[in-house]
């Protein structure tokens, strides 16, 4: 396989094994990127795919060493990375978010990072008794928390203890935590091994774009913007695919939504539409003057914003099924 670059083609090397799910064409073994910078010469870079259980150990692993990973997030491509607790990053005189704010991102310190935290975990570092009353009962179960997504989203609440995860997580104005999640099981899979691996911080992160700039709506835009940008190739350690919901073609980052008032409140829409954040969760959000818009292929018109979600839908049911079938199929999967 080949990609055009510019004025020249560039290749993937070790095409790795794949085979084909309700017309998706998925990687199922680890593979590897290889790029040829004028700087740093020929770099290589590991690439995998969430849908296979069978890695997800060995990313966590990779994680919890601290490394980078460039990660297909139901809809663009994000950043990844084990971002340490303020307590004890500050006791290494260190910081784990400086590459993501000065190489990846390359944006202000202020504009905070999304953890990426099951809804189990979620009590741990939120601070319920800065949220309405009406809303707290359902924050203190599990069960609750997990209804909250009804898809990929972004949910801001208080955070409990500053000390407790990394500065960088943190919006200092309304001392608040996004915290992002999504009904699939390989993202949840993939956040539960490194959960299990990672005893002083969490896994964080954001789109994967010099601010200011769109993120990567597929694996050939990433390839491309990772070839030309140096900084991408010294930092990012190794590249998380996920064939069926990029196959979607949602082209939309997230929705983000406030819950630290009386009533939740839209704060950026994204490929989840306000009609179907209502209709999840049974509450009536508030609509800012100032609402903003995440990165998006199409317009925000009404139109759209039902195709958007019909995307998201239908991606995850196709996940879903993908669930059920390897259960059954791994591994003579893995045989071939």
């Amino acid at each position: 396989m080949a990609i055009e670059l510019r004025d020249r083609t560039v290749g993937y090397n070790e095409l790795p094994k794949a085979f084909t799910f309700e017309g998706v064409n998925i990687q199922w073994e680890k593979g590897t990127w290889e790029f040829q910078h004028p700087e740093l010469g020929r770099t290589i870079k590991s690439t995998y795919s969430i849908l296979n259980p069978l890695y997800w150990n060995e990313i966590a692993e990779r994680f919890k060493k601290g490394e980078t990973a460039a990660v297909f997030m139901l809809g663009n491509f994000g950043v990844v990375k084990k971002l340490e607790s303020s307590e004890w990053e500050d006791s290494k005189h260190e910081g784990s978010a400086d590459a993501l704010f000065d190489k990846v991102k390359k944006r202000p310190r202020q504009q905070n990072f999304v953890a990426l935290a099951h809804p189990e975990d979620m009590i741990d570092i939120i601070n319920v008794d800065r949220i309405d009353k009406e809303f707290r009962n359902q924050l203190r179960f599990p069960g609750g928390r997990e209804r909250l997504y009804p898809g990929p989203l972004h949910i801001i609440l208080p955070v409990r203890d500053k000390s407790l995860v990394n500065k960088a997580l943190i919006r200092e104005e309304d001392k608040t935590i996004a915290v992002f999640w999504a009904n699939h099981f390989a993202f949840e899979g993939l956040v539960e091994a490194a959960r299990r691996k990672i005893k002083h911080g969490i896994l964080g992160g954001g789109s994967l774009n010099i601010h200011g700039k769109e993120p990567c709506y597929n694996k050939s835009e990433l390839y491309q913007e990772m070839a030309d940008q140096k900084d991408w190739l010294e930092e990012i350690d190794f590249i998380v695919f996920d064939d069926i919901v990029e196959l979607a073609d949602v082209g939309r980052s997230h929705t983000m939504m406030r819950y630290s008032g009386r009533e939740p409140e839209l704060v950026r829409l994204g490929s989840l539409s306000r009609a179907k954040i209502e209709n999840s969760t049974g509450r009536t959000m508030t609509v800012p003057s100032d609402l903003r818009y995440a990165s998006s292929k199409t317009p925000y018109t009404d139109e759209f914003n039902l195709i958007a979600d019909r995307k998201v839908e239908e991606a995850l049911s196709r996940v879903d099924r993908f669930r059920f079938y390897i259960s059954s199929t791994v591994n003579s999967l893995v045989r071939k």
